[in-house]
């Protein structure tokens, strides 16, 4: 007993710093990750675990781990492939065991919420540092013009920062009422989160970004006024980097106009998805294997002419999966996806909503994992450890939105 109250003293720890954590690397995240997803495993007699596990979502990623298992069994390279779809199931335990350490200590909420902030305005402090002086305050510069703050060559700022701000307005609204000025302080969360995306020029976050803000003012009616204050400082200050640094402009709006109709996105991106198309083809029903691409895109079948170009992933996790586990493997996400469009629809055609606060709660949770897996949005590697723990967060705060109704 000693040594399991010991072990949840650590993981309340683990998860609290998280948000520093995700900084660093892929290490420490990885490493979270194990540790919660082993939580969940020391609490199967939890009440929750045994309605969780009764979930048709559950069920559904549940099958997906065993489709991803069995496709890396077919493929060219059997351990290499499995490295990557074996454990995969830990990232869905990480979810379980996530929702239920916050169902048993609600209050790691607020924890998690401030240390959230404050690393929001370290890495926003540190990213005018950059931009001001080229560097931060450790020595690393800016790559390419774009501010990437403490994540030095790994562009990757903006997702950061985007894929964790839906998590911390929901940990906002379920303690507003313990913070004494709470406009003041939604809108220094958004306003910083808006302006750190912006200075990290990555165009999908923007995009996620600005469709995550368009849903909040949609469901949040008593946010309204606070979000409106917070989009003109974020457009006053992308403004005056306009004038301050013209790269800001060509890179967001001119680069995107040329990467869609240019040659670039012509050479590069269509070259990488026909490729895919071509291991769905010849392989259709459990493809080349997960984690794959990177090896089969090199094999002389899936040369496209003079133009070939290789990397380690097509950057869509929907051809990806395609390509990499097949008709069996993409199923499975598609049936996900539908399900979290038909609840989001569902929710916004129901007239009578009882419980309202939690319902919206829930919503907008599924909108943020929604609006990490639409089709078109491009995508780092989807069998990355360090991705799947974006995806997977917001599914463990819904877990504990959905179930903590059913204790009280």
């Amino acid at each position: 007993m000693q040594l399991k109250d010991n072990y949840e003293k650590f993981t309340k720890l683990i998860f609290i710093l998280l948000p520093i954590f995700l900084i660093t690397g892929p290490f420490l995240p990885g490493l979270a990750v194990v540790l919660i997803s082993f939580y969940s495993l020391i609490n199967l007699q939890h009440e929750i675990f045994k309605k969780i596990i009764q979930d048709n979502v559950f069920k559904i990623i549940l099958l997906f781990c065993f489709i991803i298992i069995l496709s890396s069994l077919f493929s060219n390279d059997v351990f290499y492939s499995l490295k990557s779809s074996i454990f995969y199931i830990r990232f869905l335990l990480f979810s379980v065991g996530l929702s239920i350490l916050l169902l048993k200590f609600p209050n790691l909420i607020k924890i998690f919420l401030y240390i959230g902030i404050v690393t929001l305005l370290v890495l926003f402090l540190d990213s005018i540092y950059q931009f001001i002086y080229g560097y931060n305050i450790i020595g690393l510069e800016k790559h390419s013009n774009r501010i990437s703050s403490f994540f030095g060559e790994e562009l990757i700022l903006g997702s950061y920062v985007y894929k964790l701000v839906g998590i911390y307005l929901v940990c906002f609204i379920l303690i507003q009422n313990e913070i004494k000025y709470k406009n003041v302080f939604l809108i220094s969360l958004m306003s910083i989160a808006g302006i750190l995306i912006y200075f990290s020029a990555e165009r999908v976050s923007i995009f996620s970004f600005i469709v995550l803000v368009s849903f909040i003012f949609i469901l949040f009616k008593n946010l309204r006024k606070t979000l409106f204050l917070t989009f003109l400082i974020i457009i006053l200050i992308s403004f005056l980097s306009f004038y301050i640094d013209p790269n800001y402009y060509v890179r967001i709006f001119l680069n995107t106009y040329y990467d869609i109709l240019g040659e670039y996105f012509m050479r590069e991106h269509i070259v990488l998805l026909r490729k895919t198309i071509l291991m769905f083809i010849n392989n259709p029903f459990l493809g080349v294997g997960p984690n794959m691409f990177r090896i089969e895109c090199l094999d002389e079948i899936y040369k496209i002419g003079i133009n070939d170009y290789c990397t380690t992933h097509p950057h869509s996790i929907y051809f990806q999966i395609l390509g990499e586990t097949g008709l069996l493997g993409i199923t499975p996400l598609i049936v996900i996806f539908l399900i979290l469009n038909y609840s989001i629809l569902k929710y916004f055609l129901k007239k009578n909503k009882k419980n309202e606060i939690n319902l919206k709660i829930s919503t907008f949770l599924i909108i943020v994992i929604m609006i990490n897996l639409i089709p078109l949005i491009p995508s780092g590697n989807f069998f990355g450890s360090y991705i799947n723990i974006y995806y997977y967060l917001p599914l463990g705060f819904y877990l504990y939105s959905k179930y903590e109704k059913s204790q009280n």
